[in-house]
């Protein structure tokens, strides 16, 4: 399978040598080695179909989208007809493609001041509905997977954006968010709240976290795991944080002024329970990029960020 333009093109050459033009095909003027959006002029004969491949291979060869979005649909026919090998490759700089004329588009509306226009003529319910097909998509073809060859983001900016969006959602009260709406969800079972939906945030929880271990990434980098120690010694020694006064609750303030409960334990048995409670470690399924951690430390971190902290919406790394 070719993947630099340069061969691709040679290889075409090559071809049409010996191979007449196959019926119901036509010549194309393709812009090589410069792309027409680059201000390219030079331009080399092709069938339509290497046409549409060359475009693939031109724009990962650049860095670059270089497919022409009038044409989207009709590339990815001959692609998937001619070289269906191609159509992953074909997807990835075309959701790249979008991804750019959305940026460009997006702020051309808003430096001409009609953004707030442009929005109020939306139709919401189309725009939710578009979405949720081409998310659907876009994780079918694992852009968004860790680890997936397709995955077009790095680990750092996919958990960036995770906690960025989360916290807008949160602080807006939309999206998975909006209390009315996410009660009507419970009440019926249906989308978070449905065993499939469970089931299938926990495997992928588990997935997720097993890949971050195994590479080392996040939370279980060696620099972060640094960082939680350095500050962990911090706050033993200055007494804030988790051992602030006023992070116990009112139960772990009477017990510990009175001597029970945990405060009445040897020092020994509290140390023993201490490392068997934090050797268990947890992962958020509705937030994997928390990471995994003890019970009471990931606990904290979905109080911080409001999101839901009881037993079930938390899941044990094996």
């Amino acid at each position: 399978m070719i993947t630099c333009q340069h061969e691709w093109i040679e290889q075409c050459q090559i071809k049409y040598r010996w191979e007449s033009l196959p019926e119901g095909e036509h010549w194309e003027d393709a812009h090589y080695p410069i792309p027409e959006c680059r201000n390219g002029t030079e331009t080399v004969r092709l069938w339509s179909r290497d046409h549409a491949v060359h475009g693939v291979l031109q724009s990962i060869d650049l860095g670059y989208p270089c497919l022409h979005g009038y044409r989207c649909n009709t590339d990815r026919t001959l692609i998937e007809e001619n070289y269906p090998e191609y159509l992953e490759l074909f997807e990835q700089e075309l959701f790249k493609l979008r991804q750019l004329a959305g940026q460009v588009g997006g702020r051309i509306t808003a430096e001409s001041g009609k953004l707030e226009e442009a929005r109020s003529k939306i139709d919401q319910e189309k725009l939710q509905e578009a979405r949720i097909k081409n998310g659907l998509k876009n994780v079918e073809n694992g852009f968004f997977t860790p680890g997936h060859p397709n995955c077009i983001l790095t680990f750092e900016s996919q958990s960036s954006a995770g906690t960025i969006g989360g916290t807008v959602s949160y602080t807006k009260g939309v999206g998975v968010f909006d209390k009315e709406k996410k009660e009507e969800r419970r009440r019926l079972g249906i989308g978070e709240f449905s065993e499939e939906t469970r089931q299938i945030r926990q495997q992928t929880a588990r997935n997720t976290a097993q890949y971050l271990m195994e590479n080392k990434l996040g939370v279980f980098s060696e620099e972060e795991k640094e960082k939680t120690r350095v500050r962990g010694k911090k706050y033993a020694e200055e007494g804030t944080g988790l051992f602030a006064e006023e992070n116990l609750g009112k139960g772990a303030q009477v017990c510990k002024e009175k001597g029970t409960g945990v405060w009445g334990i040897p020092v020994e048995v509290k140390q023993q329970n201490g490392k068997l409670t934090m050797a268990y470690k947890y992962i958020d399924p509705d937030h994997p990029e928390l990471g995994a951690h003890a019970a009471p430390v990931l606990v904290r971190m979905q109080k911080r960020r409001g999101y839901p902290c009881l037993p079930e919406n938390r899941v044990r790394v094996e």
